[in-house]
């Protein structure tokens, strides 16, 4: 690797629902058409994303909350 070059930013993630909740995301699952929980976990992520950084609107807090570093 060239120096100055930045691998890209990973994260991975395992979670389990349960419940209701995995009641709903099966439901977006299907009427989206997904065979895979990770596309549609991506699909969401970026949703959100867009949701909370493009909207006038979103609570200034949230906004702070997910642009502050974690300790």
């Amino acid at each position: 690797m060239e120096s100055g070059q930045q691998l890209d930013p990973l994260v991975r993630i395992s979670i389990v629902l349960q419940g209701e909740i995995a009641k709903k995301f099966d439901a977006i699952k299907r009427k989206y058409g997904f065979e895979s929980s990770t596309d549609l976990f991506r699909l969401l992520v970026s949703e959100k994303y867009d949701d909370v950084f493009s909207s006038q609107s979103s609570s200034p807090h949230l906004q702070s909350a997910l642009t502050r570093p974690s300790a």
